[in-house]
């Protein structure tokens, strides 16, 4: 039966007689004229602290990363998750309490006005609305913002954020507020999870709630492939940011905490983003030419050839060795036709699965005839005599 790699369960075939090979693929070898880009060490940067790393959370370069300090805005990554957590978009939210008075960056609520909650997140994440934030505050606190300050620190402590801590839900300079950049980092990756946060943080513009938006994030519109996130400033924290960048399948984090201005912060952001992703390379990691193994044959002389049953590519890190593992059976068990999985090749980084396709036979094998096997085994006894004689004769 042809391999059909949409429905194949790669964990459940068994392959009777399994041997295993392991092999270290050097990309430095293999990627000769990108390995002296890799080389190149991170640019230097104006800022208090500072991370780059790509989606999976592999850090490429940090700077104080586990520092404490404040984050200014970049708090209001976290009233958004608990607002997504606890309410739907359209929710309606009546603004109330605190929120028409709170000063700083605001969107001009007007108390008793009502916006949907997928406004609210707009104005609090794009032009970092300290108004907008308190409203969703009091909203999901019911009236009561400290009780959704709890929250957001309850759910700083279920996502590992061990070095923060929130204070109020704009990020506004207070005590016992702050965070690092390495929990930065953390909450920035869990919050691009979220279909609605990824798509209110990408917005360039535009008019929300009959307002025209102001966005703060300027890489948006000035760095090649930038889809977020959260910007802040506060004369504690200075100008800081989390952003991310996708280029070909590749995304990448970058954190600059304490940067002294707006036009530095942007600047570093893009030279760490450039050089992260000057850390990458795409890379053929499976060819569907190459013979993975060879199985033998029962009742005969013969070796199949299996090959993969598509090709792989991937951006990896470079300079950093892969493992191959080729899991094949020694011998084939017939009936088996041409292109049928009989085994499998998994490319690794690290513990990480970053390729795998089936090995499939690159012949047919049919179910051997009982004269095929008599055949077999005379020949057998045949070279088992002479082998006999051989070893008795004095010569």
């Amino acid at each position: 039966m042809p391999f059909d790699a949409t429905h194949t369960d790669f964990d459940s075939i068994r392959w009777p007689l399994v041997r295993r090979f392991v092999l270290l693929l050097v990309l430095a070898a293999i990627l000769a004229w990108p390995a002296a880009s890799a080389a190149e060490g991170p640019p230097a940067v104006k800022a208090k602290a500072v991370v780059v790393a790509d989606s999976s959370g592999d850090v490429l370069y940090s700077l104080n990363g586990d520092k404490r300090r404040a984050i200014a805005s970049i708090t209001k990554i976290m009233t958004a998750l608990v607002t997504i957590a606890r309410t739907k978009p359209n929710d309606r939210v009546v603004v109330r309490g605190p929120a028409p008075e709170v000063g700083e960056s605001t969107f001009g609520l007007r108390k008793g006005e009502k916006l949907r909650v997928r406004e609210l997140l707009t104005a609090a994440l794009v032009q970092s609305a300290n108004d907008a934030a308190y409203a969703l505050a009091t909203y999901v606190g019911h009236g009561r913002v400290q009780r959704f300050v709890r929250l957001m620190n309850t759910r700083a402590a279920a996502l590992g954020l061990d070095e923060t801590h929130y204070a109020r839900p704009d990020g506004l300079d207070a005590p016992g507020g702050y965070s690092t950049a390495f929990d930065t980092l953390k909450i920035a990756r869990e919050a691009m999870h979220h279909r609605l946060f990824r798509q209110i943080v990408k917005t360039k513009g535009g008019v929300v709630a009959g307002r025209r938006l102001y966005v703060w994030n300027d890489l948006l519109s000035t760095y090649p492939g930038a889809i977020g996130i959260k910007t802040g400033h506060t004369d504690r924290a200075g100008w800081s940011e989390v952003a991310a960048a996708r280029r070909e399948g590749l995304t990448l984090y970058a954190v600059v905490l304490g940067s002294p201005s707006r036009s530095r912060r942007n600047k570093d952001l893009a030279r760490l983003l450039d050089w992260g992703f000057g850390q990458y390379g795409r890379v053929r990691l499976i060819s569907p030419s190459r013979t993975y193994a060879t199985a033998t044959v029962p009742y005969s002389d013969e070796r199949v050839p299996l090959f993969a049953g598509s090709a792989a590519s991937a951006e990896v890190r470079l300079g950093r060795p892969l493992v191959e593992r080729v899991i094949a059976p020694a011998e084939i068990d017939p009936p088996v036709g041409f292109g049928e999985a009989v085994g499998e090749v998994r490319i690794y980084d690290g513990t990480r699965v970053i390729a795998r396709r089936p090995l499939i036979a690159g012949g047919a094998v049919p179910e051997p005839r009982v004269t095929k096997k008599v055949r077999w085994y005379a020949g057998e006894a045949l070279h088992e005599a002479r082998d006999m004689l051989s070893s008795l004769s004095p010569f």
